[in-house]
């Protein structure tokens, strides 16, 4: 673990954060791309009706699609693989291969049909304000409450914790437990939070809309503050 740390901590210093070109240039239609090599590669391209990519090798790679009315994809191989398309009276259709299949059609009154072959069944009750709550034991556990300006969390245990809190300009939280944690909060110009606990912290300032988030990684720190990335190490 320690020789682990220490490789982890030279790459961020120099390969991860040397310099600022690792840093993208403008949420609202440039690229994010902190680049820690190892654990997490993210990429987020134009979040206001663009394409938001964060690309997690060997632990987790999103794709997320136009949020404001257009798709957003998920694709998490080796765990989960979802695909959402048009989340404001369209089709919502997770794609879980291996372990689950779920097509959710029509979320404002209309129908909800989960799929979910050889595996199990859900229950949901009440979209429009209500709670959705499958109940997937040993492969998901998903909550999803008010699309439209309430929460949406659902809650993948052993896999992938995900918590969605107000997509058109509240909070968009997920949380995965073990592999990686994001904070989103308010998308639409206000702050970017990612908390990637075990792994490392970033802290972003001033990035066109704010981005923050402080947190350890067993004594390693990081702190980047408008387009500034300190390195900091209380490793012994």
């Amino acid at each position: 673990m320690t020789i682990i740390l220490a490789q982890f901590k030279k790459s961020l210093s120099h390969a991860a954060f040397g310099s600022s070109s690792n840093m993208g240039a403008g949420i609202d239609g440039g690229l994010i791309r902190p680049n820690i090599p190892y654990f997490l590669s993210l990429t987020f391209s134009c979040i206001d009706g663009g394409l938001i990519r964060p690309n997690i090798p060997y632990f987790l790679s999103l794709t997320f699609s136009c949020i404001d009315g257009g798709l957003i994809r998920p694709n998490i191989p080796y765990f989960l693989s979802l695909t959402f398309s048009s989340i404001d009276g369209g089709l919502i259709r997770p794609n879980i291969p291996y372990f689950l299949s779920l097509t959710f059609s029509s979320i404002d009154g209309g129908l909800i049909r989960p799929n979910i072959p050889y595996f199990l069944s859900l229950t949901f009750s009440s979209i429009d304000g209500g709670l959705i709550r499958p109940n997937i034991p040993y492969f998901l556990s998903l909550t999803f409450s008010s699309i439209d300006g309430g929460l949406i969390r659902p809650n993948i245990p052993y896999f992938l914790s995900l918590t969605f809190s107000s997509i058109d300009g509240g909070l968009i939280r997920p949380n995965i437990p073990y592999f990686l944690s994001f904070t989103f909060s308010s998308i639409d110009g206000g702050l970017i939070r990612p908390n990637i606990p075990y792994f490392l912290s970033l802290t972003f300032s001033s990035i066109g809309i704010t981005l923050t988030c402080l947190h350890s990684i067993s004594g390693l720190s990081l702190t980047e503050r408008s387009n500034r990335m300190n390195v900091t190490s209380h490793l012994p």
